[in-house]
């Protein structure tokens, strides 16, 4: 469910069990897997104890 309550559509999900897009929006992935870039172009990092942040 998107934040503002409609329904999503997600498509090519791997064999990491990684969703390639979400509604027609590509998704991208760091090298060790985990979501770097969403479909509204959110960044997200993992901090070095393994924590995950976001930044605009």
């Amino acid at each position: 469910m998107a934040r503002d309550g409609s329904p999503h559509s997600y498509s090519g999900t791997n064999l990491d069990n990684e969703y390639g897009q979400i509604d027609g929006q590509a998704l991208t992935y760091d090298d060790a897997g985990n979501l770097s870039v969403d479909e509204d172009g959110r960044h997200y990092y993992n901090q070095a104890w393994g924590q995950s942040a976001f930044s605009h």
